[in-house]
């Protein structure tokens, strides 16, 4: 079963990597696409809904704003769009909080980078290491 198309896989990316962008360690989609995914597929199926309107959302005020797909636009433009739809800046276009999906995915995406391998995300403990947590057997 596809939860998102490919669209919204790339603009969910883009938010992710907007959170935790990539330098020398992996960024927010490439340490915990997987396990958003594998969560929003089992245990927060309840919150597919959100997801896919914060991928509307971000769609609409991109568009509007530089006519361009969220996923298209620089690390700058994506930060500008998330943090006026956060302080209401930009009004949502759709109704309901934009903050209230935000909050989740920076929850789930700080979960799922920051998450023992073992529970499927941050693969590699790339996390770990970047902020110098030692895993002793």
């Amino acid at each position: 079963m596809m939860l998102f198309n490919e669209q919204e896989l790339r603009t969910l990316a883009a938010f992710m990597d907007t959170l935790i962008p990539p330098d020398e360690y992996p960024g927010g989609w490439d340490d915990a696409g997987n396990y958003l995914l594998n969560q929003i597929a089992s245990n927060l199926k309840d919150e597919m809904p959100i997801y896919k309107e914060a991928v509307k959302v971000l769609k609409i005020v991109s568009n509007a704003e530089y006519q361009m797909d969220y996923y298209e636009l620089n690390e700058q433009q994506r930060y500008r769009i998330i943090k006026e739809l956060e302080n209401g800046t930009i009004a949502s276009p759709i109704s309901g909080s934009p903050p209230a999906w935000i909050t989740h995915a920076v929850r789930h995406t700080a979960e799922g980078y920051y998450a023992n391998p073992e529970n499927g995300g941050n693969p590699e403990t790339l996390s770990w290491k970047m902020i110098g947590f030692e895993v002793t057997a």
